[in-house]
């Protein structure tokens, strides 16, 4: 390997065997010499290795490396001050977070050692810690991207993702301090200086051209135990992969042709659907044709689209602090409002007090929409609309444009209708502990949904469904039936 010293700078073996934990999680890995010039580089998950006789005696380097960026990172942790711990008051311990977030209890012995571990460590930090870890951590990740991608890198992206969503719960009960009580300000404001949303979403990117990488051999991911655990972080972080792995095999059927069969199959499979879907929100529309459905048709996304879709889907349980089962299915009339509005709050939250674009947003506000069913911020948006004596008379259903939502020149946004299915199905197939209901198969999980939320009632969309179903078959290699057929 090609190794241009000047982006190095020495580093104290012992130093790394004290901290080893900083070390791996803030850098890349180590680089070792002998006298003779000779190199090795010893990746961030086995520097371990060093301390080991059995693997490398270290006694044969006599010097240790590091990249400069990463040492000035490690600096920042282990030259805390100890006014910067008496100036910011941090959450006390697991207890007083959880206090907020039930449903981010583990369900077994396994993850409560693998999350309560992350947990802590993050606690213990600072926002500008925070700030440098993740910044850290998209330069690691971008290495994988062009380096090897094995158990490791997968165990790697998931202990960061998981993370990623601890932070940006702990920014949220900072901003309710805050709100609470102006003592507790300058703690948010600590967080809004060192925003950590430009780094997520550099992070989310680095992750969805990961995926792509190994798509559509992602089995690595469900490989990981704690990937099944059955609390909102699971299932968030399992909703997010599964999000970007869809639409990588959606775009590899547009190439497929996919728009032609939709069109070809559209008054024979789905405008049945489509004519409830406008009848539902009392729009005319005599003839329906696949061209009234989505803004110029099934297309194509760049890869950085995908991964500005997948950072909604990352966030969309962000403020799901109830205990709340959203299975929409023959429930009063107020039960859809209350067990949906997670979405309202997330979509407040991320928009207005963490500045997140329009397209994340909006993402999160409209998860639980349902065609006119379910909860969201379309409802306000139409009835602010309706107020001014206008109809209600999209030019289509479904857009990819978060713009043509507000001017409701669309009423559904299409991250979001994908977002619906893959939530969804996620919940069924393994629910959260705290919902105390068994999970179905994949069989029957498609069973269910398609009989409830597409033959008695369209609450998601049929075409997106009926691909979903052909990902399930063609890529998870599930042995179910596609009842659109």
């Amino acid at each position: 390997m090609v190794i241009d010293i000047n982006n190095y700078v020495p580093i104290d073996l012992n130093l790394i065997k004290s901290n080893l934990d900083i070390v791996k999680l803030h850098s890349n890995g180590i680089l070792c010499a002998n006298d003779d010039n000779v190199y090795m580089m010893v990746p961030n998950y086995k520097i371990d290795i060093l301390f080991d006789k059995n693997y490398v005696n270290s006694d044969m380097f006599t010097s240790f490396y590091i990249e400069k960026s990463y040492k000035e990172a490690i600096d920042v942790f282990l030259n805390r001050s100890k006014e910067d711990d008496k100036n910011y008051h941090n959450i006390k311990d697991i207890n007083q977070f959880l206090k907020v977030y039930k449903d981010c209890l583990p369900d077994s012995e396994e993850t409560k050692k693998f999350e309560y571990d992350i947990l802590e460590v993050i606690l213990k930090e600072t926002p500008k810690e925070r700030f440098v870890s993740l910044n850290n951590y998209t330069d690691i990740l971008n290495q994988y991207i062009n380096e090897g991608f094995d158990e490791n890198a997968v165990q790697y992206i998931f202990d960061i993702i998981t993370e990623l969503a601890f932070i940006e719960r702990i920014n949220l009960i900072h901003l309710l301090n805050a709100v609470k009580d102006s003592i507790n300000q300058p703690d948010f404001d600590n967080v809004e200086y060192y925003d950590t949303q430009y780094i997520s979403n550099n992070l989310i990117l680095s992750v969805a051209k990961l995926v792509n990488k190994i798509y559509p051999n992602i089995d690595l991911f469900y490989k990981i135990d704690s990937f099944r655990c059955r609390n909102v972080i699971g299932h968030g972080n399992r909703v997010f992969i599964t999000f970007i792995e869809f639409l990588l095999y959606y775009n590899d059927e547009i190439s497929k042709q996919l728009p032609l069969k939709s069109i070809i199959n559209f008054n024979t499979k789905y405008c049945k659907y489509y004519k409830k879907v406008f009848e539902k929100y009392n729009i005319d529309k005599k003839i329906i044709t696949f061209d009234d459905i989505f803004k110029n048709g099934l297309k194509k996304l760049s890869l950085e689209r995908i991964a500005s879709f997948a950072a909604g889907a990352f966030w969309h349980d962000v403020v799901k602090v109830k205990e709340l089962d959203y299975l929409n299915i023959n429930k009063p009339k107020y039960y859809s409002k209350d067990s949906t509005s997670h979405a309202i709050k997330g979509y407040q939250f991320l928009r207005y007090f963490r500045n997140y674009n329009n397209d994340i947003s909006l993402i999160v506000g409209m998860h639980h929409e349902y065609y006119g069913y379910g909860y969201s911020v379309l409802s306000n948006i139409i009835s602010t609309y309706l107020k001014e004596n206008k109809t209600l008379s999209p030019a289509w259903l479904i857009s990819y444009y978060s713009e043509d939502i507000y001017s409701l020149d669309s009423i559904s946004f299409f991250p979001a209708k994908v977002l619906e299915i893959v939530d969804l199905f996620d919940t069924i197939v393994l629910p959260q502990k705290i919902y105390d209901r068994q999970g179905l198969d994949i069989k029957g999980a498609v069973e269910f949904i398609y009989e409830n939320y597409v033959e008695k009632e369209v609450q998601i969309d049929p075409i997106l469904f009926d691909l979903f179903i052909q990902f399930l078959i063609d890529i998870r290699k599930a042995d179910i039936k596609n009842p659109f057929n």
